[in-house]
């Protein structure tokens, strides 16, 4: 994740990162140093980004390859507090902390997802139409 992350990953790999070769949601086997890993465009921090899933016996290769690499793009190690932090702030919601089985849509912001307004039935439709209009909790 990060403002530098395609072009990381530009250098490190044979694959097309650009943002039209490879947009938001998109996941795919690519090479990344002597490894082919799937790479998945999501961001859960707000930045530009990837997730990597890496074969186990390559994963150590991985990582040294982009820490090695990502020195000249002042790549640093970020922990999980910072990724906590960020996705917060960028308002992006986490199962289990932030949305439980007690959060309904409305008072976690994501009433956009549901189309209450629509004719497409669904599961739990009824009791959001009587939710709409109560004060959140």
């Amino acid at each position: 994740m990060g403002p530098h992350s395609r072009a990381l990953l530009q250098s490190v790999s044979r694959a097309d990162w650009s943002n039209e070769a490879f947009p938001f949601g998109q996941s795919r086997e690519v090479d990344l140093g002597y490894a082919t890993v799937r790479a998945t465009r999501l961001t859960y921090v707000g930045e530009l980004g990837w997730e990597l899933y890496v074969p186990v016996e390559f994963a150590v290769g991985v990582y040294e390859t982009l820490r090695e690499t990502g020195k000249v793009f002042g790549l640093v190690n970020a922990g999980y507090y910072a990724i906590d932090s960020l996705h917060i702030e960028k308002g992006y919601r986490a199962w289990g902390r932030e949305l439980t089985p007690d959060t309904n849509p409305f008072e976690a912001g994501l009433s956009f997802a549901c189309k209450l307004d629509g004719k497409i039935p669904f599961h739990g439709r009824d009791a959001l139409l009587k939710l709409r209009n109560e004060p959140l909790r």
